[in-house]
């Protein structure tokens, strides 16, 4: 009967085995530069050919360790995998990472505080405690429009028509947070009655109540009065801040952000498509008519523009007079050539993508806005 052999175990608690193990074959880099160090010095000469290494002493049989030809194949199925790229490869990735609806729908599943009603987190809004430093007290804000540190003026200045004072913002992404259905009559719920606002703070906070203490003075953040505004106007500045900065780009660096458009029919003839931005030809005067672009000819509500190309058919059209309002749009114009002397500009390549999620967001916060009204 053969007896068993039995391994003693190493310090590191893995047995001794007496095969070779992985990751002890020396690097071929590592090894050649040896290799060539001391051929250049005149220690020793190696010859891959023969397979043998030439000494002051003796010419000896080559050893697989120091056998360049022998580290490459022991190493070839061993190279570190390539780190993934910045950029979408591959052609489906491609048109994937540049289609609007898609990235829309593949966001994280949340949950409303308010509605309860599931749905992809690009629809919501999503809510932290934010300090004001005039009173030391934490009421919600908007998240991703508060930390942006492009709109913080503007975000102040927002900020300042809930509350009805000028105040100051600290932006925190710390602290408990919560989803809120972006829609008017759901961020407004009940602004007139007190209590009715401390229910809905209530609701945000959901099951971290206990986290109340850690606030400011131990009370619940405050949800402001016409909250729904405010929401509206900071998205707002976040887009004409970032079309702004876009443009900058454009025209100093030659980037092809946003392309200018004479006609409808150009957009089938541009490689990079990604939504088309209209205005009116005219300029809208100061303090004028909320809805102008409004008229025959405008684009309606969730306009697109059909094309016949293979894939990207479908463009959305956003009525910059609807989705902006005229005094953003008058920002707009008044510091980006690209949007003053152009009525019709295409927004495309996925360094936007970040602009046309907001611009639907107000899309969808205006849609929903007029049903309710309606």
């Amino acid at each position: 009967m053969r007896p068993s052999i039995r391994l003693r175990p190493s310090r590191n608690g893995r047995p001794y085995t007496t095969g070779p193990q992985r990751g002890r074959t020396p690097v071929l880099k590592a090894v050649q530069d040896a290799l060539r160090e001391d051929e250049q010095s005149g220690v020793l000469k190696v010859d891959s050919s023969n397979k043998t290494v030439s000494t002051p002493s003796a010419s000896l049989p080559l050893s697989p360790i120091m056998d360049p030809d022998f580290l490459s194949a022991a190493q070839r199925f061993r190279t570190p995998k390539a780190k993934p790229s910045a950029q979408p490869v591959g052609r489906f990735r491609k048109l994937l990472a540049k289609n609007i609806y898609a990235q829309s729908l593949a966001t994280p599943i949340r949950s409303c505080a308010i509605t309860r009603a599931r749905l992809p987190s690009s629809h919501l809004q999503k809510f932290r405690p934010v300090i004001n430093p005039s009173s030391d007290n934490a009421w919600w804000m908007p998240a991703d429009l508060v930390s942006s540190e492009a709109t913080a003026e503007t975000t102040t200045a927002s900020a300042a028509r809930a509350e009805g004072v000028g105040i100051g913002i600290q932006p925190s992404s710390r602290g408990p947070g919560a989803y809120v259905l972006l829609e008017e009559s759901v961020l407004s719920t009940d602004q007139d009655k007190p209590a009715k606002r401390v229910g809905v703070s209530r609701r945000l906070m959901g099951a971290r109540g206990w986290r109340t203490a850690k606030l400011p003075g131990g009370q619940l953040a405050v949800w402001r009065e016409g909250m729904g505004g405010a929401v509206l106007d900071m998205l707002r500045n976040s887009v004409v801040s970032e079309l702004l900065e876009l443009a900058q780009e454009v025209e100093e660096e030659g980037k092809e952000y946003l392309l200018p458009m004479q006609s409808w029919e150009d957009a089938g003839d541009m490689k990079f498509r990604g939504c088309v931005l209209w205005s009116s030809p005219q300029e809208t005067p100061p303090g004028g008519a909320e809805g102008e672009g409004e008229g025959e000819g405008a684009p309606g509500q969730y306009a697109t523009l059909d094309l016949d190309v293979q894939y990207g058919s479908k463009v959305p059209v956003h009525n910059l007079h609807r989705v902006l309002g005229d005094e953003h749009l008058n920002r707009l114009r008044s510091e980006s050539a690209t949007f003053r002397d152009n009525n019709m500009v295409m927004l495309a390549r996925v360094r936007t993508m970040k602009t046309q999620a907001k611009l639907w967001k107000i899309q969808g916060y205006l849609a929903r806005s007029q049903t309710k009204s309606g």
